[in-house]
């Protein structure tokens, strides 16, 4: 039924496959996604630069299972400093 909670939900699994197909094919960004989808497929699809870094946040999340992202310099895949 439109306007259904489902409906939603339909919509942010969609659009989670969709940012995981992007990934895979080399877009990187929030940004890149953004531009890749107006361009590419504006004429039938269209997505916030806002949701699609909520989803890339939450794919972050799962990936790692909720454990905090080594960023910067000296991070190593273990989460720990290199220099540690």
């Amino acid at each position: 039924m439109p306007g259904s909670p489902a409906d939603g939900t339909k919509k942010r699994t969609r659009s989670r496959y969709a940012v995981l197909g992007m990934l895979s094919s080399g877009l990187e960004t929030g940004y890149a996604m953004k531009r890749h989808i107006e361009t590419n497929l504006g004429h039938f699809w269209s997505e916030s630069y806002g949701q699609i870094c909520r989803i890339l946040r939450q794919l972050v999340k799962d990936w790692t299972g909720a454990r905090p992202v080594p960023w910067g310099p000296g991070a190593t895949a273990a989460g720990a400093s290199a220099t540690s």
